[in-house]
């Protein structure tokens, strides 16, 4: 198997931006040369994944290939897979990747608008026997934290025998009660994307929004629907398609005609509206990461020549001209991945991320990764506030996103005398009561406002990996003794991994800081160890 080769060359360019609200930018990096032919691009789990075709021998196959992104400077090859010879010459239409598996979406041409699926092992790209081919499949979903059994969700919007369908092995399909959604015939017949919203709730995007609350893995009803009605007196219009989540919004865009803007569903006010954006013609090939939205638009039909970026959280847009043709795009860690027309080349470009933390500050990995799975967010004027306290309250949130616990609304919780149901804080100290993660200070007392200390987190992440605790005759830190109430969740912590002496931006030497409040750098890079096991 040829290796890739990578070249990495630093270049000056600067462009000019027009100003529109406030411009972003990003800046030209390095260029990656692939040994294939990529047709497309997604970036998850630390991996930026290529798919498209390679020639051995000869004879053209389907080919993966896997870069390690961990350290975006330096992004390497860590393995290749060559897949069927079938079909080869059309192009791969998705790819999603769950924890450790990665799934292809490529079009079958001998059967007509037919699709199927391939799928790889992570990281070692080993085959998986997946044995889906379906009649216009536009869209599959793979759940990490799901409340019932494991499985791929796909789309079949034009099938005529079903719309939504669950794979385990074999072919369900997916019941949906769509009593009191007169449009839902009708419109769900372009569905593109699937979301999870939560442990059993689905969001299904095409033309309008529907939430679907799932009673098992196969049945499910749509408890709000909107339509994005923004041009034709009320008629839903089709905005599925590549569609992306970037915090709390979805933005996608209508392939048909020249719009120039996008179109939105704000998930928590469960409203959609359309944005015009008087520089994006012909948006497509989008992408997003932490508040930023990404689209290659295209000025003509020979390639990308213009790179959209949006802030959605300060409305801050940039729109700049590329140097050359591209075909494809992926946003991950404050970095923008550019597939050339060519299909040989990547192009990297550094992006903005946050105002005040680059990427050599110590937290900044952390931060990313935790904004990227929608536990730890940044402000609305691109700032992260790296050093700003921590309430318990906000960590109860945390912790419930991290974990995809049940958020479920409060009503009648009264385990704590200074949590009321009212409190937007509620369901999630619930939850991570109920879990028993948290469990206050005693008589009736959580302190949500009080500011969570260093030990009180590395309690949680004990108790939930359900690690057997530690108690050292010498302690690891001078001012965590063994007298100490969170001295064996401190010594468990250290033996596995999650903090040490003299570990940057955490302890000094051997010193804790016992009793002093948790900054959000520290706070994100405790869970990104503990929750996540990354380092």
């Amino acid at each position: 198997m040829r290796k890739f080769i990578i070249i990495f060359m630093v270049l000056s360019l600067v462009f000019y931006i027009p100003a529109i609200h406030a411009s972003v930018k990003v800046y030209k990096g390095s260029t990656i040369q692939l040994d294939m032919k990529g047709q497309y691009i997604e970036a998850c789990n630390n991996f930026l994944v290529v798919a498209g075709t390679k020639k051995v021998n000869g004879k053209l196959y389907r080919a993966v290939a896997l870069l390690d992104l961990s350290n975006p400077d330096k992004p390497s090859l860590i393995k290749e897979a060559i897949g069927s010879d079938k079909d080869v010459g059309v192009p791969v239409t998705d790819v999603v990747c769950a924890k450790d598996t990665l799934y292809v979406l490529r079009n079958n041409a001998k059967n007509g608008p037919w699709l199927g699926v391939e799928a790889w092992s992570m990281p070692s790209l080993t085959p998986i026997d997946v044995s889906v081919n379906m009649k216009g499949l536009t869209g599959l979903y793979v759940g990490e934290k799901w409340k019932y059994k494991s499985g791929v969700y796909f789309i079949t919007p034009f099938s005529g025998d079903g719309l939504l369908w669950f794979y385990d092995g074999q072919k369900h399909k997916v019941d949906i009660d769509d009593s009191g959604v007169p449009t839902l015939a009708r419109t769900m017949s372009y569905l593109q994307r699937i979301f999870q919203l939560s442990s059993d709730t689905l969001l299904l995007i095409g033309q309008g929004a529907y939430v679907v609350k799932m009673t098992d893995a196969l049945h499910g009803k749509v408890i709000s629907y909107v339509n994005v009605d923004v041009t034709s007196g009320g008629e839903p219009v089709y905005f599925g398609y590549r569609a992306q989540m970037v915090a709390d919004t979805v933005i996608g865009w209508y392939p048909d005609g020249e719009p120039t803007g996008f179109y939105f569903y704000d998930i928590k006010k469960k409203k959609a509206y359309y944005k015009e954006y008087s520089v994006a013609e012909q948006p497509d090939k989008l992408s997003s990461f932490g508040n930023y939205f990404y689209a290659l638009v295209r000025p003509g039909e020979s390639g990308y020549k213009s790179l959209f970026i949006l802030n959605v959280r300060s409305g801050d847009v940039g729109y700049q001209a590329l140097d050359r043709e591209y075909r494809d795009i992926a946003a991950y860690m404050g970095r923008v991945y550019l597939l050339s027309a060519d299909n040989d080349q990547l192009t990297v470009y550094d992006s903005p991320l946050f105002i005040d933390m680059g990427p050599d500050y110590w937290a900044y990995g952390a931060a990313a990764f935790l904004i990227s799975q929608g536990v730890i967010s940044g402000y609305p004027d691109g700032s992260f506030k790296p050093d700003k306290e921590v309430t318990r309250a906000e960590y109860a949130k945390m912790l419930a996103t991290s974990l995809k616990l049940d958020v479920a609304k409060c009503n009648g919780f009264h385990v704590f005398k200074d949590v009321k149901d009212s409190d937007w804080f509620c369901p999630y100290v619930q939850a991570v009561n109920k879990a028993g993660y948290m469990v206050g200070y005693g008589k009736g007392k959580f302190a949500p406002q009080a500011m969570v200390k260093k030990e009180e987190i590395l309690t949680t992440i004990v108790r939930i990996k359900g690690w057997q605790l530690e108690r050292p005759k010498t302690p690891t830190f001078d001012d965590i003794t063994s007298d100490y109430w969170a001295y064996p969740y401190v010594e468990t912590a250290v033996r596995h991994g999650i903090i040490g002496p003299n570990d940057e931006g955490l302890t000094k030497g051997r010193h804790f800081g016992k009793g002093s409040p948790s900054t959000r750098a520290q706070t994100a890079v405790l869970i990104y160890r503990g929750i996540y096991g990354k380092r």
